[in-house]
């Protein structure tokens, strides 16, 4: 038995040399940075909901599957006429206008960025999100948000142009 030929040894020393040269260009490959969820910020204020078993109910529904706003049965593509007008000269340690909404049952970190990748492009950069079982969320400040393509959306505030 003589084994393999010269012409074979010379192409299983290329395959091997093309696999080796593989994994190091996996291995050394400089990878590229990790985009955030998102960037937020936790404010001092938070939202509690009035005792009630409608209260929840009232306030506007985002939609994960359409990218809308439900408010009493009807889809809004903005959420900017949803923010309540200011209640009153602002004070020290009022943080300014935001939207308080909630979530649909079972939502999680996925239907909250995309409620968030909604608000940042409209300016609205302030939001309390709820979901079916809290009776209180803090209101978050959105600075930036992954828009699903690698890209991040920075949210610009509109209603509080002094943030």
């Amino acid at each position: 038995m003589r084994g393999f030929g010269i012409k074979a040894r010379i192409g299983l020393i290329g395959v091997i040399v093309l696999i080796l040269l593989g994994y190091g260009w996996w291995f050394l490959a400089p990878r590229g940075a990790a985009v955030p969820d998102a960037e937020i910020e936790i404010t001092g204020a938070s939202v509690d909901l009035a005792p009630g078993p409608g209260a929840l109910a009232k306030l506007p529904l985002f939609d994960p599957a359409t990218g809308k706003w439900i408010v009493d049965g009807k889809a809004h593509a903005s959420a900017i006429g949803l923010v309540p007008p200011p209640a009153g000269p602002r004070g020290p340690d009022d943080i300014g206008r935001y939207l308080t909404a909630r979530l649909p049952e079972g939502a999680g970190k996925r239907e909250m960025q995309a409620a968030m990748r909604a608000l940042a492009p409209e300016g609205i950069c302030q939001v309390a999100l709820l979901v079916p079982g809290m009776e209180s969320a803090p209101v978050i400040r959105i600075r930036r948000v992954a828009d699903g393509r690698g890209g991040m959306i920075a949210c610009r505030d509109r209603l509080n142009p002094s943030r």
